[in-house]
């Protein structure tokens, strides 16, 4: 990389690691494009060439996720080993072979929220900041990054919640588990759009249409 790239790069950092202070200190909507010009002590020409207060909003934010998101993999492999992961927490539930009875339904449920409980804690934590990066991306003049690997982790999880409590065979936990997932960004949004949705109300949401999601399902996979 060249000298050149390299002050580039390094000024996107400074511009959007300080749009993110304010955002998260002053909130989104009382934060200026001259305020982040100040505190990064660069000219508003030179943030605005790293992006508009839109742009800046997703980067900072998913900045946060990406790292909240590491975090939480580390804290993962840590545990591996032990119940604490994912396949050792649900295996510890007993299956027998057999019909399942609504027991089994709830154990998934119970750790399908369990799974996706400190995204939502996050979003909670950071709710202004969370609300406008979901009316940004609705909007749809910026798009996601972290999304696209944010779904291929999670609808892993919810597929092997779905094989192992549920007793799903390979394409039909997959099949469910892409349901589950489209079912929880679809919450999400919904909360980004509703002021007044708070965290339990979002819970409440995501159980309320899981349970719907999943009582029209036997209480295992079919084979």
């Amino acid at each position: 990389m060249s000298s050149r790239a390299d002050s580039r790069a390094a000024t996107r950092r400074k511009v959007v690691g300080e749009a993110r202070v304010l955002f998260e200190q002053k909130g989104y909507a009382r934060t200026t494009v001259r305020d982040i010009a100040a505190g990064a002590g660069v000219s508003v020409g030179t943030v605005m060439s790293v992006g508009d207060k839109d742009e800046l909003l997703v980067e900072a934010f998913e900045d946060r996720i990406r790292e909240f998101h590491e975090e939480r993999a580390a804290g993962a492999e840590d545990t591996q080993e032990g119940s604490g992961s994912l396949s050792g927490q649900v295996g510890q539930i007993g299956l027998g072979s057999g019909s399942a009875s609504a027991v089994d339904r709830n154990a998934a449920l119970e750790k399908l929220l369990a799974t996706v409980g400190p995204f939502i804690d996050l979003f909670a934590e950071h709710q202004e900041m969370a609300r406008a990066y979901g009316a940004v991306l609705l909007v749809g003049r910026h798009a996601s990054q972290i999304f696209g690997e944010l779904q291929e982790l999670l609808i892993g999880e919810f597929e092997a919640v779905f094989a192992r409590l549920l007793q799903c065979p390979p394409a039909q936990a997959e099949q469910l588990a892409v349901g589950a997932y489209l079912a929880y960004v679809g919450a999400l949004f919904e909360w980004a759009a509703t002021p007044g949705m708070d965290r339990a109300a979002l819970r409440a949401r995501l159980r309320e249409g899981w349970q719907g999601f999943m009582g029209v399902m036997p209480g295992r996979c079919e084979s």
